[in-house]
């Protein structure tokens, strides 16, 4: 069993005018505490007059949370995980309620959330944070559930992490699936908002490139749901494992300013994070491997190979010619877990005859 843990965004709608300010009130109240805090001025007056218009969970969090308080930023407020209470309920507004615990309203701030559907009592709700955007008012809502992973797969779902493409997979046994490719417009995504970045540092307009640099982000992550999501729902409907490259190894062996880089601009961990806890919602196992030697070893004889480009792969020994190096490298990847592997939390991982590699 491992307790896996997702973050639900929740929109909050249609608050009425003094519901609004009243959020307003106690979200004002603790920026102006944590400014304080980070002059040192929590002896003034002013900062124990603030904290008697603040419920003080929600001030002891925000103390507990934000160590290194930067100027003029909005911190989101967090809520400790018992004085958070969900409700889903019959009203024609909204299907779910939150009750968040302020000092604005005595017995807590009801107000409604639009979200995706979720069975709370399946869940255990954690610390969660409120923050604004714009206009709008969201909940970051944490939940947590233990989960039994399974142990019994019949196939292997090989993910290569590239420069190319963010993710290739190969199944094992080949049979069952053609090689997958993900995330090509993500590096795309990343040239394009450089090039802009680059000019308009030229310009010197700040303002604008932390402007874009919140939109590129969005859309890399807005992808990077995508392919995990897809990538899960593979492993799932095949019944197999997901096996992945371990960078942590090849980042401290890398070597060469061009690989150096490439690793940093690309959202690996990001990519791995997600796929780890969207699987582990689903039952479903990510095994991390060592990457090394993956690359320039063939998937067909095991020989050392060549890479004449980035793109390609040959082996002299075997003849494997003009093969494709990302899916050359998600078979070597695939091929490190086999059935009767031991994995971290000492469980076994099973593959049926049929289907083993």
């Amino acid at each position: 069993m491992v307790c896996v843990r997702k973050t639900i965004k929740c929109k909050i709608i249609k608050p009425t005018e003094l519901k609004l300010n009243q959020l307003n009130k106690e979200n004002n109240n603790i920026q102006e505490l944590l400014q304080l805090e980070k002059f040192g001025l929590d002896f003034l007056p002013i900062y124990n007059s603030l904290k008697k218009k603040v419920y003080s969970a929600n001030i002891q969090q925000a103390l507990r949370f934000y160590k290194k308080i930067k100027l003029d930023k909005e911190y989101p407020i967090s809520f400790r995980k018992d004085l958070l209470e969900i409700r889903k309920t019959d009203n024609k507004l909204s299907e779910y309620w939150v009750k968040i615990p302020t000092k604005q309203r005595k017995g807590g701030l009801k107000l409604a959330i639009k979200s995706q559907p979720f069975l709370f009592e399946d869940y255990e709700i954690c610390e969660s944070k409120l923050f604004k955007k714009k206009n709008n008012w969201f909940l970051n809502l944490t939940v947590q559930k233990e989960v039994e992973l399974n142990n019994t797969y019949s196939s292997v779902l090989g993910l290569d992490l590239g420069q190319k493409y963010m993710g290739v997979s190969v199944m094992q046994p080949s049979a069952l699936m053609t090689p997958k490719f993900y995330g090509k417009e993500v590096r795309g995504i990343r040239r394009k908002y450089d090039y802009i970045r680059k000019q308009l540092g030229e310009k010197k307009l700040l303002k604008e490139i932390k402007r874009f640099g919140q939109k590129e982000q969005r859309k890399v992550t807005d992808c990077l749901h995508k392919i995990s999501n897809e990538i899960v729902d593979l492993a799932l409907t095949s019944n197999s494992t997901i096996v992945v490259g371990d960078l942590k190894g090849i980042r401290k062996s890398a070597k060469g300013r061009n690989f150096n880089r490439i690793i940093s601009n690309m959202p690996y961990y990001q990519l791995t994070q997600m796929l780890e806890y969207k699987a582990n919602w689903s039952g479903i196992r990510v095994v991390k491997v060592n990457e090394r030697g993956t690359s320039h070893t063939c998937c067909k004889c095991s020989s050392k190979g060549s890479r004449p480009k980035q793109g390609v792969f040959n082996c002299s020994v075997c003849g494997l010619k003009d093969y494709n190096a990302d899916i050359n490298g998600a078979t070597n990847i695939g091929n490190k877990v086999s059935s009767g592997y031991i994995l971290e939390d000492g469980a076994t991982l099973t593959l049926p005859e049929t289907g083993a590699i």
